[in-house]
């Protein structure tokens, strides 16, 4: 695809459209989140199922089907997902236009969010290294998101960006199981001899031999 940059799995910001050469991924785990808070509060005298809780269940139904092939690799996830997963997508979709909901009730909400979502939300059938939710990048992010108030150096795009790389440094250490504090001590007194040696960079990468002993975290016996 010309000019293809890339998938991005998110939430309802609007902003995001006006990025170019992206396909916008939607976010099941927040349709799912306005189902839940659509619930009704108290048992039920009908046996009959409430609209929150069908769409409720079909966002269960689709999420224990990616849980079957978290562990496939990307072709084959891909072909499982265009096996099992459009037949509910638009039963689902065709459901949502038969709901009513009152005006400004948790159910309206529910279902306007859906509605808004739709254009978006089958684009992780395209590529099966696409997650049907972002969860993981979600909270990756969430320590940043809960401390950004005490940021206030933030102001400058020089403040963010030395922000985003302090914690892609933290985070990626995480993946690779390394005390984080061995990790920053070490590549901050070793980058300087580095500076004139580009390709011997990859010695202070989390991954390599020499991080992975003086940094790894032994694991619990």
């Amino acid at each position: 695809m010309k000019g293809f940059s890339g998938y991005l799995s998110c939430d309802g910001f609007s902003n995001y459209n006006k990025l170019k050469d992206v396909i916008r991924c939607g976010y099941l785990a927040h349709i799912r989140r306005y189902w839940h808070d659509a619930l009704p509060g108290k048992p039920k005298k009908s046996p009959d199922r409430t609209p929150a809780e069908i769409g409720f269940g079909y966002c269960n139904q689709l999420f224990e089907l990616e849980k079957e092939y978290a562990g496939l690799d990307a072709d084959t996830r891909k072909a499982k997902h265009l096996e099992t997963e459009p037949a509910i997508w638009e039963a689902y979709w065709s459901w949502l236009e038969t709901v009513d909901p009152a005006g400004g009730s948790r159910l309206a909400k529910a279902v306007t969010y859906a509605k808004n979502q739709k254009p978006y939300m089958e684009n992780y059938l395209l590529d099966g290294r696409c997650s049907i939710s972002n969860n993981i990048a979600e909270n990756i992010a969430r320590p940043y998101a809960v401390g950004r108030k005490n940021f206030l150096f933030h102001d400058t795009v020089k403040g963010a960006r030395a922000s985003s790389i302090i914690y892609s440094l933290v985070e990626t250490a995480k993946l690779n199981n390394l005390n984080i504090y061995a990790y920053l001590e070490t590549v901050l007194l070793y980058m300087p001899d580095y500076k004139n040696e580009p390709e011997a960079i990859e010695e202070l990468m989390p991954w390599s031999d020499m991080i992975q002993q003086r940094g790894r975290i032994k694991s619990k016996s």
